[in-house]
């Protein structure tokens, strides 16, 4: 089955299933799916699809590890960064991909892609997250996360760190990875994490600053280091007073007008 087919199987049994599971309501357009099949970070995927998708990722057999490292890089991913983690050659770790891709469609050549994978459907990602017992990289809940996936995103966090130059899209990656891989990692975690704050800051993305600097502090507790987040929150709440005071003559005007 080629993997276009195969997405249009998997969303067609998809919509039957929720149908079954009376997941639909009427709406305006059409249906919609009711709200609790719409929490935040939670696929709807019937039960009888996770089952069949499990079943395929154990499948994967000594090849699991390969598929979870994956998992955590994200749904689009570098052969390189996937073979530094594991210490994997890259052709062995190639013949390990078409394995997965042509027999198991459990990822995808990406064709115009010299070095890049992708899993063959998001549901297929979400069920090894699962089955790795981990949250979305960018979330930061303090779940249950397995010892094999505090491994792996350590691994993860050091292959990026070493990959140059780290633009600000890099530089979260580095720090949710190092915040996910625990205590082990807390002193990175708390390096990192700080600097994605300043970078967000920068950004004037203030929301997504206080989240990285909230890790920040959280990672420098774990690890029992010292710095100075007061400052960095002044930072934060002067570059929001700033904006916010730009933006105020510009709502005047436009309320007058």
């Amino acid at each position: 089955m080629s993997h276009e087919a195969g997405a249009m199987f998997w969303l067609l049994r998809s919509v039957r299933e929720l149908a079954v599971e009376n997941a639909f309501i009427a709406a305006n357009q059409g249906f919609a799916l009711r709200s609790q099949y719409l929490q935040r970070g939670k696929l709807p995927v019937p039960a009888a699809i996770r089952v069949k998708l499990a079943e395929s990722l154990r499948a994967s057999g000594q090849y699991q590890p390969v598929v979870e490292c994956a998992a955590l890089l994200g749904e689009k991913f570098r052969v390189d960064d996937l073979a530094e983690c594991l210490g994997l050659d890259r052709l062995n770790l190639l013949q390990i991909l078409r394995h997965l891709d042509h027999e198991l469609q459990l990822v995808r050549d990406i064709p115009s892609s010299e070095d890049c994978y992708a899993f063959s459907s998001t549901f297929m990602l979400e069920i090894v997250r699962e089955e790795l017992g981990i949250a979305r990289v960018e979330s930061t809940a303090k779940t249950h996360v397995s010892k094999i996936a505090r491994e792996l995103h350590a691994r993860i966090a050091a292959v990026l760190e070493r990959r140059q130059p780290h633009t600000p899209e890099l530089t979260y990656a580095i720090a949710q990875h190092y915040y996910h891989a625990g205590t082990a990692c807390a002193s990175k975690s708390a390096e990192y994490c700080l600097a994605a704050a300043q970078v967000a800051r920068r950004q004037h993305a203030s929301n997504e600053a206080r989240r990285y600097l909230s890790m920040a502090e959280q990672s420098a507790r774990a690890a029992q280091l010292s710095f100075d987040f007061a400052r960095e929150h002044e930072r934060i709440d002067a570059d929001d007073a700033k904006q916010s005071h730009q933006l105020t003559p510009g709502l005047a005007a436009a309320s007058r007008s």
